[in-house]
C-alpha cells in the first residue's frame, strides 16, 4: 500500500497468514526502512539487524516510537472509515456552546459527526451553506437541509426526549419538513459524505467501502466529483464494483484483491498482464474479462 504523509511516500507490503506476518517490507521515498522474513528469521531496520520480535504484529506497531516510522504509525491510527450506521442521523445531546473553529471541529474525531455538524451549522454559516448548496445541487427538488430540534420541528412525534436532534429536509411544494428516518438512504448517505469530507483534517486516510452503495445514478457521478475535489489533502481508499467509479480512478491507483478461502492477496495493476494494454476499451470491461477476475478479484 502507498501512503503520502508530510511530503514523504511510504510503501508498505507483505504477506500474512492466520494473523501471522510471513514477510513485511516498508519503504520511505524509495529507501528500505524495514525488511523482515519469517522463513529465515531476519528482521532489518535501516540496515541494522534486530532481535526477534512478535511476528503477530506489524513492524509499524513494534517500532512505533522510531522517528522514521512514527508518522506512518500515527496516520494508520487515524484512518477514518465511512460506515453507514443505520441511525447516525439522530442523536440526543446538548449542542456544544464553546466556539470552535473548523480546524478544531476537524480534529475532534472522537465527537459524533452529527454533533460536529450541528456545531458547524451554528458557528460557521458560510461553510455549512456550501455543504447545503452541494447537496441541493445533487437533489435540486430540495430547497433546504439542516440539523433541527425534534421537539421544535416534529412536536407530534411521541415521545420526544429533551435535546433530541435530527437531520431534516424541506422539499419544494411540500409544506412539512421531512425528518431523518423518512429521508431516502441515498440522500442520507450523500449528506453524510459531504459532512465527512468537510469535517476531516488534512492528511486523513479516508476509507469508503462500497462507494456506490445507496447512491443512485442521479447522484453517483456528482458525489464522486466532490470526493475527487479533496484529493491532495485527503488520501482515499475506495472499494467498488461500479463501472463509473472504477473508470474514474486512475489505473495506476488500482489495487486488485483476490481471495482463496481465508488467504487474501492484494496486487498492483502491473502484476496483471491482461491490463497492460493501450487498448481504448473501457477499463471496467477489461477488468471483468481478465482471467484473474474469475478467481475473485474485487
Amino acid at each position: 500500500m502507498k501512503f503520502l504523509i508530510d511530503g514523504h511516500t511510504y510503501l508498505w507490503g507483505g504477506a500474512i497468514k492466520d494473523t501471522f506476518f510471513l514477510r513485511e517490507c516498508i519503504e520511505r521515498d524509495g529507501a528500505v526502512l524495514v525488511k523482515r522474513d519469517h522463513s529465515n528469521s531476519s528482521f532489518l531496520f535501516n540496515g541494522a539487524v534486530l532481535p526477534q520480535l512478535k511476528w503477530t504484529e506489524s513492524a509499524i506497531t513494534l517500532l512505533a516510537n522510531e522517528k522514521d516510522l512514527a508518522p506512518l504509525h500515527h496516520s494508520l491510527r487515524c484512518i477514518v472509515s465511512s460506515v453507514d450506521h443505520s441511525q447516525w442521523w439522530w442523536l440526543q445531546y446538548s449542542p456544544l456552546e464553546v466556539q470552535q473553529s473548523l480546524a478544531e471541529l476537524q480534529s475532534a474525531l472522537d465527537i459524533p459527526l452529527l454533533i460536529r455538524a450541528k456545531t458547524l451549522q451554528d458557528q460557521d454559516a458560510d461553510m455549512f451553506y456550501k455543504i447545503r448548496s452541494d447537496f441541493i445541487g445533487i437533489f435540486p427538488y430540495v430547497e433546504n437541509i439542516k440539523i433541527v430540534s425534534v421537539q421544535e420541528y416534529f412536536p407530534q412525534t411521541p415521545p420526544i426526549p429533551p435535546n433530541l436532534w435530527t437531520i431534516a429536509i424541506k422539499e419544494r411544494n411540500v409544506d412539512e419538513w421531512i425528518k431523518g428516518g423518512l429521508i431516502s438512504s441515498g440522500m442520507l448517505r450523500t449528506f453524510k459524505l459531504l459532512l465527512e469530507l468537510t469535517l476531516l483534517p488534512k492528511g486523513t486516510l479516508f476509507l469508503i467501502d462500497e462507494f456506490e452503495n445507496s447512491l443512485g445514478i442521479n447522484c453517483l457521478s456528482q458525489v464522486a466529483d466532490i470526493v475527487k475535489g479533496r484529493q491532495g489533502d485527503i488520501q482515499f481508499i475506495l472499494t467498488s464494483h461500479h463501472p463509473y467509479v472504477i473508470n474514474n480512478i486512475p489505473l495506476s491507483a488500482w489495487k486488485l484483491v483476490t481471495r482463496h478461502g481465508s488467504q487474501v492477496t492484494i496486487r498492483n495493476v502491473s502484476e496483471i498482464p491482461a491490463l497492460q494494454t493501450a487498448s481504448s476499451l473501457d477499463r471496467f470491461y477489461q477488468l471483468i474479462n481478465v482471467p484473474e477476475y474469475q478467481e475473485g478479484i474485487a
